[in-house]
């Protein structure tokens, strides 16, 4: 099968894992991910460890690849047993061959992303004995008012305490995501979470400008009238807002979306921008080797319902049900669209190397330099501050 071919000629790859089980699912969350009283958990556990071994050659093969970050995602990955998760980290590291994690900055870097509402401080303690050394911590909001909006089982209260133990249990690169432009939301309250975030001092923040597909609950009350966002001159002066107080506060925007102090950022979604090799195991997952395809890349996705996820792996070791070879001119839309999401942009002379032409002739506005939406400097073409507010709208 040629996606068995493709992934296992990766050297140098990233794994994603979907956990798409969740006690609740939020009124604005269109994420393949799913309510689950009680998840199948071994099962799932067992196909994505099958999954896992038919994607990727075995230790013993000379030539089995590198792996430099593992992602535990959802879903929420927290609301599974911490024996289960323990034992999935275990088996995926016998089976690619890798030695003790170590903290951030060295060795594999292994997230796992959690809720406020599902963390324990014994869940906490496994999931550091496993290895897990960055925690993605969906905090969303430090105000009450608009987790309830949100539809969050959590309150602030459960989100400090959460990350006070996290603290406590060792763990020295925690990440907090954060969301504005939320129904009932001001500025003063998100203003109020920025500066209550900020007082924590976690190593990283992602805030998120609420977008809601016209299929989620939120998004049918909003199109019906129930509901309202604030304005989207409200939703920039809160972007900006984000971006002034966390840059006061030492972190640098390296991405649209994302904040870090130096040496801190997310090794493993630099790695998906910078469009280098993953393997995404589980229902739902998408995985993108570069050396497939046409020269530029192939990218192939699994079956999202669990079930039926479940059912294609032990019948074929996969489950994808999509498969994609880009096309030179995808590609290159890919690294334009990617690139100027980063701080650094795009290195103009690697890019036109690559593919025959500078990255701005490819724009049909060719007026964005002078309308201040890019600039171009050492040599790379970057987005500006105002630029990256309608990053969607240039390219």
């Amino acid at each position: 099968m040629k996606i068995i071919e493709d992934a296992r000629r990766a050297r140098d790859i990233s794994i994603y894992v979907h956990l798409p089980f969740c006690s609740t699912k939020c009124g604005y969350c269109d994420f393949n991910s799913l309510e689950e009283g009680a998840p199948p958990t071994e099962r799932y556990l067992a196909a994505l460890l099958t999954e896992l071994q038919t994607l990727t050659p075995p230790i013993t093969d000379k030539e089995r690849p590198t792996v430099s970050t593992l992602y535990i995602g959802g879903g929420t990955p927290s609301y599974l047993p911490p024996d289960s998760l323990m034992g999935l980290l275990t088996g995926i590291y016998e089976y690619m061959g890798l030695s003790e994690v170590t903290e951030a900055g060295e060795g594999v870097e292994v997230t796992l992303e959690a809720n406020p509402g599902s963390l324990t401080k014994e869940g906490l303690a496994a999931y550091r004995e496993a290895g897990v050394n960055r925690l993605s911590i969906g905090m969303q909001s430090l105000d009450d008012r608009t987790l309830k909006a949100l539809g969050r089982t959590h309150t602030a209260d459960d989100a400090l305490r959460s990350f006070f133990d996290a603290r406590e249990a060792g763990y020295k690169n925690i990440s907090l995501d954060l969301i504005y432009g939320v129904p009932e939301q001001d500025l003063k309250g998100w203003s109020d979470t920025l500066e209550g975030a900020v007082a924590l001092s976690p190593e990283h923040i992602s805030t998120y400008c609420l977008t809601l597909s016209n299929d989620t609950p939120m998004g049918k009350a909003v199109r019906e009238g129930g509901l309202t966002l604030p304005s989207e001159e409200i939703a920039i002066e809160m972007s900006e807002i984000c971006v002034r107080k966390l840059e006061e506060a030492g972190y640098y925007r390296y991405e649209v979306s994302n904040f870090a102090r130096s040496g801190f950022e997310s090794r493993h979604n630099s790695r998906c921008w910078e469009r280098k090799d993953y393997i995404g195991l589980g229902a739902g997952a998408h995985s993108f080797v570069a050396s497939g395809g046409m020269g530029h890349g192939i990218r192939w996705w699994n079956e999202g319902d669990p079930d039926k996820y479940m059912e294609m792996v032990e019948e074929l070791g996969s489950g994808p049900v999509g498969l994609e070879e880009l096309t030179m001119e995808q590609a290159r839309t890919e690294v334009l669209m990617l690139g100027l999401r980063r701080a650094w942009g795009i290195d103009i002379d690697e890019f036109k190397r690559i593919y025959g032409v500078e990255p701005i002739v490819l724009f049909t506005n060719k007026g964005l330099i002078e309308d201040g939406l890019l600039i171009v400097k050492d040599g790379r073409l970057m987005a500006t501050e105002l630029g990256l507010l309608f990053l969607n709208e240039l390219v």
